[in-house]
């Protein structure tokens, strides 16, 4: 079962600054990987990896999402948008 709905969700709240509970958006943490890469790691074992070409860094970096079924490209969402930022933000 993907948590995607769920994280969507969760990013929209962030975004909109009503949050009354802690965001685990807030919560992830950043590992490094051979690529540039940038990977948040929820608790449930799900996350989001930014992974820029480092050939080709004037290209925006590729979104994923990932959880035990997988990994899906993320190419627009609130998931998305609050990945670019915080790749823009290192």
């Amino acid at each position: 079962m993907t948590r995607l709905p769920e994280r969507e969700e969760q990013a929209k709240v962030l975004a909109s600054g009503d949050i009354t509970d802690p965001n685990p958006l807030d919560e992830a943490e950043a590992f490094p990987s051979r690529f540039i890469t940038l990977s948040y790691f929820f608790d449930e074992g799900d996350g989001v990896e930014i992974v820029q070409d480092s050939d080709n860094e004037e290209r925006d970096p590729e979104i994923y999402y990932f959880d035990e079924s997988g990994r899906t490209r993320l190419t627009s969402g609130a998931l998305y948008e609050w990945a670019l930022e915080k790749w823009e933000e290192e």
